[in-house]
């Protein structure tokens, strides 16, 4: 997610929260937080809820994004962390 932050300028310590301090750096956050849930394992569907959007118009905002973020050598985790045993 930092390649979403670093295509504005440089990533040096504190440049993240200049950048997302800006109005350009919000729209910014708003992609890393949509690729976030979706790493998380949020559907499409819950995705576009969270951001009051229709299921379909969320995916096609986001998910070029996603693409990636999920290209070999971008990603540095698991795309779905393993889910814990219920009870």
């Amino acid at each position: 997610m930092v390649a979403v932050i670093h295509r504005k300028r440089p990533l040096a310590p504190g440049n993240a929260l200049n950048v997302a301090l800006e109005p350009a750096g919000l729209a910014d956050l708003v992609v890393v937080a949509a690729v976030l849930e979706h790493e998380r394992g949020a559907s499409w569907e819950q995705i576009a809820e969270g951001a009051h959007l229709e299921e379909a118009r969320a995916c096609e905002r986001w998910k070029g994004d996603v693409r990636v973020w999920t290209a070999p050598g971008v990603a540095t985790g698991p795309r779905h962390p393993p889910r814990r045993p219920g009870p």
